[in-house]
């Protein structure tokens, strides 16, 4: 057999496998980079089953197969489950203050060396900016990864998919915990993970004009979910 044909094939059955799994569990997590996104598939993997994993993480010895890409917008989800399945699955995502999370998208592309070691949050918060403007910069790395996160709540029409529960990072075991009891479901919280090595508060790295910046790129963000810095 033709490998890129079984290839294919094995990648058909997974789909099959991974909708009905889904369809059966009812549940699926719009999973938004740096908002202890990694952390939710583990602990989804632990409270509901395998088809929640997800491999791509630093601590290799707490990674379990993954079934599906990172980061799937809804308008992604709904072509991949189709209309009908996207309705009657319960869904829901974290949200972060985006200054905050902004911060650790810094810290976490620094630790993983997708930017240079030596490049300052201020050049990094610069060439962010040049690119939400449509201007030449010299950052080169994931697009989902810098995109407001509203965009991962979208539907094809462009409108918000107001289906989804959307809980704060702020307080995310509390409010994960309080979800899922409302199916009678006991939420296991995993270990942290894919944290980035800084520890100093992100209100004492801004600049104030970095600050405007921020709320510029990601202002729709700030408005609807209701964040200040």
């Amino acid at each position: 057999m033709n490998f890129s044909i079984k290839g294919k094939v094995f990648k058909y059955i997974n789909n099959l496998k991974l909708k009905r799994f889904i369809k059966n569990k009812k549940f699926w997590f719009i999973d938004i980079p740096r908002t202890s996104s990694s952390s939710i598939r583990l602990s989804l993997y632990k409270t509901l089953g395998k088809y929640y994993g997800k491999s791509n993480i630093f601590e290799k010895g707490s990674a379990v197969q993954s079934y599906y890409i990172d980061h799937l917008t809804t308008t992604e989800c709904m072509l991949f489950f189709g209309q009908q399945y996207w309705e009657d699955i319960n869904k829901f995502t974290v949200v972060r203050n985006s200054w905050s999370r902004f911060y650790s998208i810094f810290g976490y592309l620094q630790k993983a060396k997708k930017i240079p070691i030596n490049m300052t949050f201020s050049c990094f918060l610069q060439e962010t900016y040049n690119i939400f403007c449509n201007k030449n910069s010299n950052l080169n790395v994931f697009p989902k990864i810098l995109i407001p996160q509203v965009s991962f709540l979208k539907k094809p029409n462009g409108t918000i998919d107001k289906t989804i529960n959307v809980l704060k990072f702020e307080n995310r075991d509390e409010e994960l915990t309080r979800y899922f009891k409302k199916f009678d479901i006991k939420f296991i919280s995993s270990e942290k993970l894919m944290s980035s090595d800084f520890v100093e508060n992100y209100k004492n790295v801004y600049k104030d004009f970095e600050v405007a910046l921020v709320a510029k790129m990601y202002a729709e963000d700030i408005a609807r979910f209701n964040y200040k810095f």
